[in-house]
């Protein structure tokens, strides 16, 4: 079985925790924070980041989540995020990987 030639560079590494953000709705652990250095991982993810909520976030299949880094100038264009930042799960993909995608 061939496999194809992925690589990725890994940006950014944000971490967060579940908080009261908006009155009237549960948690969120939308904020991530960047963090430096070594990182603890285990199979439900890294430590020191939660999840709200469980039932469609983190666990055994969920525990870490990433976003390609190029679809941020267009989610800052139509004003769901706020100009010149970089939000939590960055990865930037290579061209072999992305085109193998």
């Amino acid at each position: 079985m061939s496999h194809p030639n992925l690589s990725a560079l890994v940006d950014g590494l944000f971490l967060g925790v579940a908080k009261d953000r908006w009155e009237g709705k549960p948690p969120s652990s939308i904020q991530k924070d960047r963090v430096s250095g070594p990182q603890d991982v285990s199979f439900s993810g890294f430590s020191g980041d939660e999840q709200a909520d469980l039932t469609v976030h983190g666990g055994a299949e969920k525990a870490i989540h990433h976003y390609a880094s190029d679809h941020y100038t267009a989610w800052q264009a139509e004003g769901h995020m706020v100009l010149n930042t970089i939000p939590a799960g960055t990865v930037k993909l290579t061209d072999r990987a992305r085109n193998w995608a």
